[in-house]
């Protein structure tokens, strides 16, 4: 399964923006150590956190953070009703 790459798109928005780890973190509500881990991919951010990540980059989540499982085996999910 290839890698997200959340946390080189992060950084790249973020400076493309010109702000810092600790802005970006006081924005989302979480701490400049986590923005850090996101960016280098020590940790990713919780899911619920994405929406708000693309809003600020305006990006599309499934665009610009989704784009490298592009390649991935399709999973196809059967109810236990069918089965």
């Amino acid at each position: 399964m290839k890698e997200l790459k959340i946390g080189r798109i992060l950084v790249e928005h973020r400076r493309r923006r010109n702000i810092t780890q600790e802005e970006l973190a006081e924005y989302i509500g979480v701490s400049k150590a986590s923005v850090s881990k996101w960016e280098t991919a020590t940790t990713y951010p919780d899911i619920t956190l994405l929406p708000q990540l693309a809003t600020f980059f305006n990006i599309s989540i499934a665009v610009k953070l989704l784009k490298n499982i592009s390649h991935a085996r399709p999973c196809y999910f059967r109810s236990a009703a069918y089965m």
